[in-house]
């Protein structure tokens, strides 16, 4: 895969355990999932803050531009002060990033 992936998983997931996550984060080429001592399969609800700020933090270090480059789409800005939609467009415009 060529574009930036994260993935978390649920320590305590009875459904699909952990080593599943990692599975799945070595076929999509990075080093193994991070896990959530305490979330089960619903990580997202379990752990919200920490999903969170794993997830800000995985954004931050992303490069938009490269990132859009590779995998043959455009970087779009959101205008995120109204409804989410791309800034100067509609929800199906695809502006660049400027």
């Amino acid at each position: 895969m060529s574009c930036p992936a994260l993935v978390v998983w649920g320590g305590a997931d009875r459904l699909l355990p952990p080593a599943h996550g990692h599975e799945l984060a070595r076929g999509l080429g990075l080093d193994g999932a991070v896990v959530l001592d305490g979330a089960g399969h619903l990580a997202t609800v379990d752990s919200p803050a920490a999903i969170a700020a794993l997830t800000w933090d995985f954004a931050q270090r992303i490069d938009v531009e490269s990132t859009a480059g590779r995998i043959g789409g455009a970087a779009r800005r959101i205008d995120v002060e109204s409804t989410g939609t791309p800034a100067g467009g509609s929800a199906g415009a695809a502006n660049e990033r400027s």
